[in-house]
């Protein structure tokens, strides 16, 4: 909702236009992982992390999508493999999470 200072129209944080109706602020992360380290029996590892989540300043839910590296609970080759989710918001703004999943063998 826009406030009024000095005779002009100033918008609150987040938001930009004539009447602040456009959402001028990226989905915010509230969990993304650290990098992980894996050791495992063999040259491919199962690996699980708590699922990313990410809020948005419009209240409405951003939609997150994993864009690079397995899937969650997946297998992993020996190495390092990058991970990349992105949360985008229904204005198109956009943040990224990224983390790395280090799988050594025993």
């Amino acid at each position: 909702m826009p406030q009024y200072a000095s005779g002009r129209c100033t918008c609150g944080r987040g938001w930009a236009g004539y009447l602040c109706e456009q959402d001028a602020m990226a989905p915010e992360f509230q969990s993304c992982p650290k990098d992980l380290h894996v050791t495992g029996a063999g040259p491919r590892t199962k690996v699980a992390w708590p699922t990313p989540t990410a809020t948005d300043n419009s209240d409405e839910a951003p939609t997150i999508t994993q864009r690079d590296g397995p899937g969650n609970g997946e297998l992993f080759e020996e190495g390092k493999t990058s991970v990349v989710y992105v949360a985008s918001d229904n204005a198109g703004n956009l943040a990224v999470c990224s983390f790395d999943v280090i799988v050594t063998c025993e």
